[in-house]
């Protein structure tokens, strides 16, 4: 429970703890452990439409179950099918998909990440996605950024069909 509400996302985690790691950890959970592990600053992206607080407190749920060693050093969290954040996108009439919205989340985390630590050569910026459509508008959308800031680095980790392709 966060709140007074009853979460069904916490009781979900909580259920897929139970199975054996290869059936929910999802093909980037290494490159997710690693940066929690590291404390790199990380933006969660995701199509879900839970508060952000619930997101956060799903993964918590995995770092108190021994799954990861800390919370993740959250630099942002967006789940772009919740109302709220869809309109922080910038999304008031709620007509955008959510490779649209995901394009928009991923330009608001550089530009946060800019604000917090500054322009650097050596930033690194990397998503991971399943779904051909939202890799496709992922791609695009980190192009214009390579564009605008071509001393950083920015990548897309194609995951679809349990397949592991870093772009």
């Amino acid at each position: 429970r966060l709140g007074k509400k009853r979460q069904i996302f916490l009781e979900d985690i909580a259920h897929a703890l139970g199975f054996p790691d290869f059936q929910w950890k999802g093909p980037s959970w290494s490159c997710f452990y690693h940066a929690a592990f590291n404390q790199r600053p990380v933006s969660v992206i995701t199509a879900r439409g839970h508060d952000p607080e619930t997101i956060k407190a799903g993964v918590k749920l995995i770092v108190e179950q021994g799954q990861l060693p800390l919370e993740p050093n959250y630099l942002s969290v967006y789940p772009v099918s919740h109302k709220p954040t869809r309109a922080i996108l910038g999304d008031h009439e709620f007509a955008m998909s959510t490779a649209e919205l995901k394009q928009k989340a991923i330009r608001a985390s550089v530009e946060t990440a800019l604000r917090v630590y500054g322009h650097n050569p050596h930033h690194r910026f990397g998503m991971s996605d399943d779904d051909p459509k939202n890799i496709q508008l992922i791609i695009e959308e980190m192009t214009r950024l390579k564009t605008a800031y071509p001393e950083m680095s920015f990548f897309m980790i194609e995951t679809q069909k349990g397949e592991f392709v870093k772009h």
